[in-house]
């Protein structure tokens, strides 16, 4: 069984990350390479994919769910874990036309205070205050399943969300947590996920079935001048990304490689992986999630167990392997784990049914 590392964050040379497939909470020291258990979860029902996505904040670690019943937060100096109740009115229940589900997509922090988390399977957007570790929630959303949310980005004092479907007219005032309508919302159809760096945002295509979903759209949020970078080589999915000076990496949802874009020239090229483990990824699901860090360039690749770091230029410099889990503590955990035989609620699908494959690798 693989460890994987679903979520995480990198405090000083430390890696504390959330299992891929299995509930704990583990530290890999990048200079030793020793891996540690921390901690189990407390109040999880289901084990895999428990947490979506880290945040790194002062010394502190916060955990969004995507199949798990609470925000944590991590005391990064003791490994106290902190628990919260997700606020919501209504959770949709998986069916034949929406098969899976995850309470939270994506995260933003906004004032260097305040984290946004973006629902996906929830009506509300809950914010959680992280200096006095205060919750509160703003009900956005009346139909999650046809919403489709994927993410989120902020300006000029609002929080602005961005649909699978398209144009959504709901955005958040910051202050007053009210929601507001916005007609100039970006029309996002066909993108999976979103980039923000200061004024400038990246939609990343969320397949390749169409040419629209073929070009990454480059938008200067203050002009609303959109530029469309092409990606009709592309034959895999992107989820998220790292801006490298000029380039931005972007992620496989769905695929083999990491892609560099010249985000100025519009050239891309797939980043080199180790030559002692080419062959190996070339045959792997190397979906990736972004690591928090103050000052290192890391993902992870949640299914194979690697942690890679990139220099500037978006050259792999290093990586790490946590999928053996070979410390006798960690291998006990494992070992409990495979015991309970513990069977994950079903996923409803149609034998015909059409859906993009990271839809469905997000909750295998």
């Amino acid at each position: 069984m693989k460890l994987g590392c679903m979520a995480g964050v990198e405090y000083k040379d430390k890696i504390v990350f959330s299992s891929t497939y299995l509930n704990g909470l583990f530290e890999l020291d990048t200079k030793t390479r020793k891996l540690q258990f921390i901690k189990t979860i407390e109040g999880e029902a289901w084990e895999t994919h428990l947490f979506r996505k880290a945040f790194l904040f002062g010394e502190e670690a916060w955990f969004i769910p995507q199949r798990g019943n609470h925000v944590i937060c991590v005391d990064l100096n003791t490994y106290d874990i902190e628990y919260f109740e997700l606020r919501y009115n209504r959770k949709f229940n998986e069916t034949e036309t929406y098969p899976y589900y995850y309470a939270y997509i994506d995260g933003l922090i906004v004032d260097e205070r305040y984290l946004y988390c973006v629902p996906n399977g929830l009506d509300s957007l809950l914010v959680i205050d992280m200096w006095e570790h205060s919750v509160s929630s703003v009900n956005i959303l009346n139909n999650p399943e046809q919403d489709l949310i994927y993410g989120a980005y902020f300006y000029r004092g609002k929080v602005h969300l961005l649909s699978q479907k398209g144009l959504l007219d709901k955005t958040i005032l910051v202050d007053g947590k009210i929601i507001v309508e916005d007609e100039g919302n970006l029309d996002s159809t066909g993108y999976l996920s979103v980039v923000q760096s200061g004024i400038n945002l990246y939609l990343i295509p969320g397949g390749v079935g169409t040419e629209k979903t073929k070009r990454l759209a480059r938008i200067d949020l203050t002009s609303g001048i959109i530029n469309y970078i092409d990606m009709s080589d592309a034959s895999e999915e992107y989820y998220g990304g790292i801006l490298v000076r000029d380039c931005l990496l972007l992620l496989p949802d769905s695929g083999t490689d990491i892609l560099k874009m010249d985000i100025k020239n519009g050239i891309s090229e797939k980043v080199a992986y180790p030559k002692e483990l080419e062959n190996y990824f070339k045959n792997c699901d190397n979906t990736a999630r972004i690591i928090a860090s103050r000052k290192k360039k890391l993902i992870s690749l949640i299914h194979t167990g690697f942690i890679i770091e990139f220099d500037e230029e978006g050259d792999i410099i290093n990586y790490y392997d946590v999928s053996k889990g070979e410390h006798e503590e960690v291998q006990k955990v494992i070992l409990e784990y495979k015991k309970k035989n513990i069977k994950c609620p079903p996923i409803i699908m149609k034998e015909d049914e059409d859906l993009f494959l990271s839809e469905y690798i997000q909750v295998v």
